[in-house]
């Protein structure tokens, strides 16, 4: 508790120095945060996002954040303003927080390049009722920038709930849940053995599939993803967006195949309690490849990775056959990678 409890007063005192963010956060915000630090268990809290945003940055971070937020009260964005500040304060969890410095952080950057190409935020898509996160004018081409960030999954949740248990008292796990989250050891606070890299690929596909109904249909479209804490490996992303840009499931295929070896060496364990959940993927996997297809509105997919203070320019994925009014030209492709901080053509694939 000591250790939450200095984390908030460290959390306060940057708070401080945020001029624009203090005038729209109510003034008994971290009142109420001591009083949840006194009646429950710190490795189970579920605290406002603005906790884990101001605990996650640094204060350079949160100052530009902060100029950021006064960006938007003078460029007429006061709804948007809004809505941003009510995520902090009214949603949960720490992997909603890294969504939220990982949107402000793309369009921080495209504001900065608004002196120089025409930048709108939260427009509207042409011929639907949906909004971008922002839209940039290159030349004559106006771009559609989509920001989503591959948020944990409940396995992940718990998978980090149980490393922070282990800040505060030992944690002995059982076989069967070591099994169930993947688990080879938890040591003070580090939890080891965990991933699956053609789940990993998968969930990133769904992530991508998701945006389809967000994608423009006569000018490019560029998804800018997120990656953070117990999330996928580039190699991962790699494997989904050449199967989104190809519309050829091989990494469905081959997560298929290895899922129906995994289900049959269990098949002796009647009662492993993986099996339904194996059964449950193998299902998603089946479906999945019965109506796989291509997306050639989607120009390229540019990720970012967290680094314990922000979001760095990763890998870029370049789809070799998009539709002809998605293609970006070299010249707009260089302008588009020099605004989000990559350094072509080393990042580029």
């Amino acid at each position: 508790m000591a250790l939450v409890v200095e984390e908030l007063e460290a959390i306060t005192e940057k708070f401080t120095q945020l001029i624009c963010l203090k005038d729209e956060v109510p003034l008994d915000f971290f009142q109420r945060i001591r009083n949840k630090l006194e009646t429950e268990q710190p490795y189970s809290l579920k605290l406002p996002v603005l906790f884990f945003f101001l605990k996650r940055c640094d204060l350079p971070r949160l100052l530009r954040f902060d100029s950021f937020l006064a960006r938007l009260k003078q460029d007429d964005h006061k709804t948007d303003l809004r809505n941003l500040v009510q995520r902090l304060l009214e949603e949960e969890s720490y992997r909603n927080a890294a969504g939220a410095v990982f949107e402000v952080e793309i369009l921080e950057a495209l504001l900065d390049a608004g002196n120089r190409f025409p930048v709108a935020l939260y427009p509207k898509i042409p011929e639907t009722q949906k909004k971008a996160e922002a839209s940039l004018k290159l030349d004559a081409t106006t771009i559609y920038i989509e920001a989503t960030l591959l948020s944990q999954t409940a396995d992940q949740e718990e998978i980090q709930d149980i490393g922070r248990k282990s800040l505060y008292e030992p944690v002995i796990l059982s076989d069967s849940k070591r099994e169930e989250l993947s688990i080879r050891s938890v040591q003070a606070g580090m939890v080891f053995g965990v991933g699956d890299p053609y789940g990993d690929a998968l969930r990133v596909i769904g992530k991508l599939d998701d945006k389809r109904k967000q994608l423009a249909l006569e000018t490019p479209n560029v998804i800018c993803l997120g990656l953070s804490d117990l999330t996928p490996n580039v190699e991962s992303v790699e494997w989904a967006a050449k199967d989104i840009f190809s519309g050829l499931p091989d990494v469905a295929q081959s997560a298929l195949n290895r899922y129906k070896l995994v289900l049959e060496s269990k098949r002796t364990a009647l009662q492993d309690k993986a099996v339904p959940d194996i059964k449950k993927t193998i299902e998603m996997l089946e479906r999945l490849m019965g109506k796989f297809k291509g997306e050639p509105r989607l120009s390229g997919i540019l990720t970012f990775e967290w680094d314990w203070g922000g979001f760095s320019p990763k890998r870029v994925f370049r789809n070799a056959n998009p539709d002809l009014r998605s293609n970006l030209t070299e010249k707009e492709w260089k302008e588009l990678l020099k605004i989000f901080g990559f350094s072509p053509p080393r990042d580029v694939s």
